[in-house]
């Protein structure tokens, strides 16, 4: 099952080249082989390669490319104490046909978009 802490394990990873560097780098305490095994459960949960080794050197697949570029924002934010204020009106919280939309402030003051699909159910208003 995805989680959060996935993410924020292959985010550290990318982010730093590696799995003993990012170990290394993460605010709390865990050992390279636990990180690696989490973030190969990621890839079991999510069905695709996010990462290969050549050599000894580290490199991000296409997919993982894509997984680093859209949750980087969001990692980043939160270190940088920079996340947006949670506001209900109807410019930063939307929900049009099966599509929730949450606007959050990126780091340079720009909107992003992130996008969740809701089942169909007549009952959701």
């Amino acid at each position: 099952m995805l989680n959060l802490r996935q993410l924020e394990y292959f985010f550290y990873v990318a982010k730093h080249g590696g799995f003993t560097r990012a170990a290394r780098q993460l605010p709390f305490s865990i050992q390279q082989p636990a990180l690696s095994i989490r973030v190969k459960a990621l890839e079991e949960d999510l069905k695709v390669k996010l990462y290969q080794i050549v050599g000894r050197k580290f490199q991000l697949t296409p997919s993982g490319e894509y997984l680093y570029d859209a949750v980087k924002p969001f990692f980043e934010s939160l270190r940088d104490g920079r996340a947006a204020p949670a506001r209900s009106d109807a410019r930063t919280a939307r929900r049009s046909g099966s599509r929730a939309h949450v606007d959050l402030e990126g780091p340079q003051g720009r909107a992003s978009q992130v996008s969740q699909t809701l089942p169909e159910r007549s009952d959701i208003r």
